[in-house]
């Protein structure tokens, strides 16, 4: 495998995990300074959408990076205001108990639709702002993230087996309440097909450009996340702690129950990057919370 192959997957990988624990160490931090933080948040995510009309007429290599960058910085500030309580939805309570399933659906969406009508916004601005532009890495990053976070929100909702829940802020424990049973379901085998095809068709078509082509490298790093996306959403179905690999960026206020089919269950993701970050299901379960990583299994 050339470097050109590899530089895009790394690179893309440690953004993955650099902005996922920032994420989290964020999250764990004092209410009192979510504020301020969010405030900052607020502003190098301006500069980071004002960055993507920079870089749109970059095809290049730096150009895919620099847009694959800013499209997560600012799909990071999404999942902030969701961590931090400030972007969420009208519902901040439990599920009530004895819902249909139609009726519990809608419940479940009423504690994130602010969080979801904010990411739809988003994501018809950068469409808008990279329409026609020679470097859409950007967009397509934060389309792809949004994505995945959906797929595995629809996952938790229906039923996953297991889901790490040591990560989840207190502030958000309501959650755990929409989360559906611990189970293997056809739609989760659905889903993990397609968005392995979705990998595989984005890795041959970053390995059709010649190397050093702004396209393959672009292709690369959506490879990469995307592939990130098959990870999380596997870990939905084995008996697997991966909360121990953000140790170094946990704060006291994580929950600490080991994760295992017997502990409780509480977007996303994706965060996670791929957890997303971004789920709800039947009241009356013993639920558990899924940590936020950047994008894609984050409730």
């Amino acid at each position: 495998m050339s470097l050109d192959a590899i530089m895009p997957a790394a690179a893309a990988i440690l953004v993955w995990f650099a902005s996922t624990g920032a994420l989290l160490w964020l999250a764990g931090a004092p209410r009192a300074a979510h504020g301020a933080a969010m405030a900052i948040l607020s502003v190098v995510m301006a500069a980071a959408t004002a960055g993507v009309v920079l870089v749109g007429s970059s095809a290049t290599v730096a150009g895919a990076l620099a847009g694959f960058v800013l499209g997560v910085v600012i799909w990071a500030w999404h999942e902030a205001a969701f961590l931090f309580g400030f972007l969420t939805g009208p519902r901040r309570s439990e599920c009530p108990p004895g819902l249909s399933p139609w009726r519990r659906f809608l419940a479940a969406s009423e504690t994130v639709i602010a969080h979801e009508v904010a990411i739809a916004l988003n994501a018809a601005l950068l469409v808008a702002l990279s329409w026609g532009t020679a470097n859409q890495t950007a967009m397509w990053t934060f389309l792809l993230l949004w994505g995945m976070r959906l797929s595995a929100k629809a996952n938790i909702f229906i039923g996953a087996p297991y889901l790490s829940d040591e990560l989840l802020p207190d502030r958000l424990a309501y959650l755990k309440s929409y989360f559906g049973p611990k189970r293997i379901t056809l739609f989760f085998a659905a889903t993990m097909i397609l968005i392995t095809i979705i990998t595989v068709m984005l890795v041959a078509a970053a390995r059709s450009h010649p190397p050093g082509a702004h396209e393959g490298a672009s292709l690369g790093l959506l490879a990469t996340l995307a592939a990130l996306a098959v990870l999380e959403h596997a870990l939905m179905a084995l008996p697997l702690r991966d909360a121990a690999l953000w140790g170094w960026a946990r704060r006291g206020n994580a929950l600490d129950s080991p994760k295992s089919p017997d502990s409780p269950l509480a977007a996303a993701p994706p965060a996670t990057l791929a957890r997303s970050p971004f789920a709800a299901s039947g009241a009356g379960r013993t639920p558990a919370p899924v940590p936020p990583t950047l994008g894609l299994r984050r409730p």
